[in-house]
């Protein structure tokens, strides 16, 4: 009976050490507009995984989402508040890791109306 109870809380102590470890391994990822516009529909891509918005606001952040990986850079598109449509997407990922854990933000800094072009950078925060 003694044997079976140690290794009933053998097992409960690995199941639980596992399950914290894995827990601080995961990836939180916002998205931040830094420029003076109103952003609609706005859809991300990462790895993977895609997320949509309604709408974001001027200098705000959404709230943090868990996904599984992402890299420094991602697909990205949205309206403007004259329903006109913008794109990003980067040339490639030849050479970059994944990120797979901490805090990623990607951040657009600016947009060019009459170019459409978006300038975006990215915040990583390590656990």
């Amino acid at each position: 009976m003694q044997k079976l109870l140690k290794i009933l809380l053998i097992s409960i102590s690995v199941f639980l050490l596992c399950n914290f470890q894995s827990d601080n391994k995961h990836l939180n990822f916002s998205l931040r507009n830094s420029t003076e516009m109103i952003l609609s529909d706005v859809n991300v891509e990462l790895a993977g995984t895609k997320i949509s918005y309604p709408s974001l606001a001027p200098n705000s952040q959404t709230k943090w989402v868990k996904i599984k990986v992402a890299y420094s850079k991602g697909a990205i598109k949205f309206r403007d508040n004259k329903k006109r449509e913008y794109v990003f997407k980067p040339k490639d990922y030849v050479g970059e890791k994944l990120i797979n854990s901490g805090n990623l933000t990607y951040v657009i800094k600016s947009i060019d109306t009459l170019s459409k072009k978006i300038e975006l950078d990215h915040s990583l925060t390590l656990k």
